[in-house]
């Protein structure tokens, strides 16, 4: 998933942003850092597991590819 961006309220996730957001500087694609393995329960609104919420990005066109 490296270099993937994705618009967060596509696949229903809250947007984060610092603090000190700037829209004219900044933008509003979000991007992939990293997955742990866990074993707490999902805790998204539609409670989806890590599988589930990939799911939900490959069927949704709201990926970027920064290499493009």
């Amino acid at each position: 998933m490296d270099g993937l961006y994705f618009s967060a309220s596509k696949v229903s996730i809250p947007s984060l942003y610092f603090t000190d957001f700037d829209e004219d500087l900044d933008h509003t694609w979000h991007e992939f850092y990293r997955f742990l393995s866990t074993d707490e329960e999902p805790n998204d609104i539609h409670k989806r597991n890590i599988n589930q919420f990939l799911e939900s990005l490959h069927h949704a066109p709201v990926l970027l590819n920064r290499f493009n």
